[in-house]
């Protein structure tokens, strides 16, 4: 009679679970969350040098709704200091966004020339 031949296992390999490199949490963004958010709020309540000064570097960009930017500005720096991220907006929202806010400033730019006696040459 013929034997009955052995089966042999593979013999299987044991692994080993890799311990993870202990990582210092870095708190870079959430410091920077705070300074926007203070520069913000000293911005919007005109506090102070450093508020008018903040207040008129952004009004230098961005004219008369540097309200808006300081409130968008508070929100950018709420979030950071809180999540220690920027937060996830989608694209098409930050797009129209920007247009509408752009178109806004153009608004209130011709609505500032054709304030003045200036601007009556044009015409």
């Amino acid at each position: 009679m013929a034997q009955k031949s052995k089966t042999t296992r593979k013999r299987t390999k044991t692994t080993r679970r890799r311990k993870k490199p202990q990582t210092t949490k870095s708190y870079t963004a959430n410091i920077v969350g705070l300074v926007i958010l203070v520069l913000s709020l000293l911005a919007f309540f005109h506090a102070g040098f450093i508020g008018h000064l903040v207040t008129n570097v952004i009004r230098l960009l961005v004219g008369d709704t540097y309200a808006l930017v300081a409130l968008v500005g508070l929100a950018i720096g709420l979030a950071l200091l809180i999540t220690g991220q920027l937060p996830k907006l989608a694209k098409r929202w930050v797009l129209s966004a920007s247009l509408i806010y752009m178109g806004v400033l153009l608004w209130l730019h011709v609505a500032l020339f054709f304030r003045s006696k200036s601007a009556y040459w044009f015409f």
